[in-house]
């Protein structure tokens, strides 16, 4: 979970010098619109880390909006299930040889930048239905005892959601991101809000 806690320059003097609920109105507004804003930033910097796409992360991220207090909160939830180990894993089946003869193993790449790797001990396979993660879909597996054919199947997956998105890089480009537009935001949203209030919208 990710709360975002926003501060402002001159907050006080500006609500001296506006009508309360002109000052809320636009306080509201301006948090709601940053969070969506910074949503949008957390996902362009994990899918510029990891091969997932923006429909990835939007199925693990509930918004919640707290307006009790001086300062609304907003609070950016990703669920902590671990990502499918499908979602980085390539087209590509390399061959194995082993005791029972050639089976097809699996290469995956956590990170873009990081090389491929040969999970020797993993397969293809489609899930079943009600999976949660691409239920039906081509999922990758791995037996539970590695030494017994008739054991029991595990879905192999990747870093959950939060973990990727509480990466430097990511909350390094939320901090830049808040400094760059939160006051702009906030001065645009005291206009509107202004002008709605003496009529003129």
């Amino acid at each position: 979970m990710i709360s975002l806690k926003f501060s402002f320059d001159d907050l006080a003097a500006v609500r001296a010098l506006i009508a309360p609920e002109v000052y809320q109105n636009a306080l509201n507004a301006t948090v709601k619109r940053l969070s969506d804003q910074v949503a949008t930033v957390i996902s362009r910097e994990v899918r510029a880390n990891y091969p997932l796409k923006q429909s990835d992360i939007n199925k693990v991220l509930r918004r919640g909006f707290k307006a009790t207090g001086a300062m609304p909160e907003r609070i950016l939830s990703y669920y902590a299930a671990r990502v499918s180990l499908r979602h980085f894993a390539s087209k590509a089946s390399p061959k194995i040889k082993t005791a029972r003869g050639v089976r097809y193993g699996v290469k995956v790449k956590i990170r873009k930048s990081a090389p491929l790797k040969i999970k020797r001990t993993a397969f293809k396979g489609k899930s079943r239905a009600g999976d949660i993660d691409g239920g039906g879909a081509e999922q990758i597996f791995a037996r539970i005892d590695q030494n017994n054919s008739a054991s029991k199947l595990k879905k192999l997956t990747g870093p959950s959601a939060s973990q990727m998105v509480r990466g430097k890089h990511v909350i390094a480009a939320v901090d830049k991101f808040l400094e760059e537009n939160r006051d702009r935001i906030l001065q645009q949203n005291i206009y509107h809000f202004l002008q709605k209030h003496r009529g003129v919208r």
